[in-house]
C-alpha cells in the first residue's frame, strides 16, 4: 500500500497530462468530421499518443518518434480516404516535444529523433501530394510552431539544472562553513588544553619548589 501511494503522484501526473493532451482534440473532432473512418484514425492516433505521453517520462525520444510516425500515417491515411482529422490532433505531439526538450539530456538522441521525425513528415507529405494532389493535408503551418514546445521544455530543463547546481553550491558552501567551524573549535580546544597544561605544569613546579624549600629548611621551622 505504501509503495502504491508513493508512486501515485507520478501516475496521477501522467494521467492528467494524457487527459489534457487528448481532451481538446476529442472535442474538436466532434465538430470536424464524425464519420466512422475519421473516428477510426483518430482512435489510432489517440491510443498511440496516450501511450507515448506515459512512456515519454523514461523514453522521450522513442515516444516522440512513435507518436509522430503514427500521426503522419493517420494524416496520410485519412487524407487518402477523404476524411478529415482535427488540427488539434497535433497537440499530444507538442506535449511530447516539450518532454523531449525537458527530459532528453543527450543532444545526439534529440537530433536523431527530430531528424527521423522530419524525414517521416516529408515522406508523408510527398506520398499525400502524389496521391491526392494539392488538396492533401497541410500540417507544415502547425508543425512550424512545434519547435516552441521543445524550446519551452529545454528552458525548463536548463532551469532545473541551474537550480540543482545552485543547490549543490549552497550545500558545498554549508559543508565548507561547518568544516571551518569544526576546525576552529578544534583549534580552540587545543589552545585551552595547552593553557591548562601550562597552568598545571606551573602549579606542579611551585609545589616541588615549596616541598624542596620545606625539606631544606625544615630544621629552622618552629615545632
Amino acid at each position: 500500500m505504501k509503495h502504491i501511494l508513493g508512486r501515485w503522484p507520478t501516475w496521477g501526473a501522467d494521467a492528467g497530462l494524457v487527459v489534457l493532451a487528448l481532451a481538446p482534440p476529442l472535442v474538436s473532432q466532434v465538430y470536424t468530421d464524425t464519420t466512422d473512418a475519421a473516428w477510426a484514425w483518430f482512435a489510432v492516433c489517440g491510443a498511440v499518443a496516450g501511450a507515448s505521453v506515459v512512456a515519454g517520462r523514461r523514453l522521450p525520444a522513442t515516444a516522440f518518434v512513435a507518436a509522430l510516425g503514427t500521426l503522419v500515417a493517420a494524416l496520410v491515411g485519412s487524407s487518402l480516404e477523404g476524411v478529415e482529422l482535427t488540427p488539434l490532433v497535433l497537440l499530444p505531439l507538442a506535449v511530447l516535444l516539450h518532454g523531449l526538450g525537458s527530459r532528453c539530456a543527450g543532444w545526439r538522441r534529440t537530433v536523431l529523433a527530430v531528424g527521423a521525425g522530419s524525414v517521416m513528415v516529408l515522406a508523408g507529405l510527398s506520398v499525400d501530394r502524389l496521391a491526392v494532389g494539392a488538396g492533401g493535408f497541410d500540417v507544415l503551418s502547425v508543425l512550424a510552431l512545434m519547435p516552441l514546445a521543445w524550446a519551452t521544455g529545454f528552458a525548463a530543463r536548463t532551469r532545473r539544472e541551474l537550480l540543482a547546481a545552485a543547490g549543490e553550491r549552497a550545500a558545498e558552501a554549508t559543508r565548507a562553513r561547518r568544516l571551518r567551524e569544526e576546525q576552529a573549535a578544534l583549534r580552540e580546544r587545543a589552545r585551552i588544553a595547552r593553557e591548562m597544561h601550562d597552568v598545571a605544569a606551573h602549579s606542579l613546579t611551585l609545589l616541588v619548589v615549596h616541598a624542596e624549600t620545606l625539606r631544606a629548611r625544615g630544621g629552622e621551622l618552629p615545632a
